[in-house]
């Protein structure tokens, strides 16, 4: 998680090693935002993910961030470290997955929220990542993993701005299928696709205000960028629900 694009620094805290991803990263303070929405939609969803809380990173507190920067004062999140690593692409490792048939749940999420920083729609322009996707031994039997979805600083807009331009029909109604590595065809399971498609018909737009409404004011996003991001992720779930299973399944 170190190496990830907003260099995170591992710290201790009174909860134990966490991860600190702060202000003064080279993504910018909406990489901050997009992290905190998208985490705690996965967790929505049905999804494993990692602990995350706020911490106030103080003036007088030296915290070196990856890529040669250090943290700037102000709210910044902490992500609770768990035993385990990386997913490194191979299907042995997703074999050994206690929770393997989550990867369609996760594929409905990242087309959902357009999470190019797992496995874009279009490789040629940006290189895929299996880096986050954790495999996580916290719970799992001996010799075993659960699969965590994690760095979520790409989501919506794959960390451009959270602006006003956010909802604009193109984003909306995005075809492209995100998170689909091709190694996750054998393991796809419709049943658990059709759960998270059903799930995204139930959101509300009220739940969805109350989590844009905790971006802390440090983060930066306009009020225009807000109204935005609500939309799109509420439109957006329409749409995925209505169209992510036939190119999931198409001979289905």
């Amino acid at each position: 998680m170190v190496g990830t694009s907003t260099g995170p620094a591992e710290i201790e805290t009174d909860a134990g090693r966490c991860y600190l991803k702060a202000l003064g990263n080279k993504e910018g303070p909406h990489a901050l935002a997009a992290e905190w929405v998208g985490t705690a939609l996965a967790d929505w969803i049905g999804l494993r993910t990692f602990a995350v809380s706020r911490l106030l990173v103080a003036a007088d507190d030296e915290i070196p961030l990856g890529h040669g920067r250090h943290a700037e004062p102000g709210i910044a999140i902490a992500v609770r470290a768990e035993a385990g690593d990386s997913w490194a692409g191979t299907v042995d490792q997703l074999s050994a997955t206690e929770n393997v048939f989550d990867v369609a749940r996760l594929i409905v999420f990242d087309t959902w929220v357009r999470n190019c920083d797992r496995y874009p729609p279009d490789v040629t322009t940006r290189k895929p990542n299996p880096e986050n996707v954790f495999l996580s031994s916290r719970g799992a039997k001996k010799g075993k993993f659960f699969l965590n979805a994690f760095d979520h600083t790409h989501c919506f807009d794959c960390g451009r701005e959270l602006g006003a331009s956010l909802a604009q029909i193109d984003h909306v109604k995005d075809e492209g299928l995100y998170g689909y590595f091709p190694v996750f065809r054998d393991f796809m399971d419709r049943s658990v696709a059709e759960n998270a498609v059903a799930r995204l018909g139930t959101v509300q737009r009220g739940f969805v205000e109350a989590i844009v409404g905790e971006i802390a004011p440090d983060w930066q996003v306009s009020s225009a960028g807000r109204n935005a991001l609500i939309n799109l992720i509420c439109e957006r779930a329409d749409f995925v629900a209505s169209t992510v299973l036939g190119k999931l399944f198409p001979s289905q």
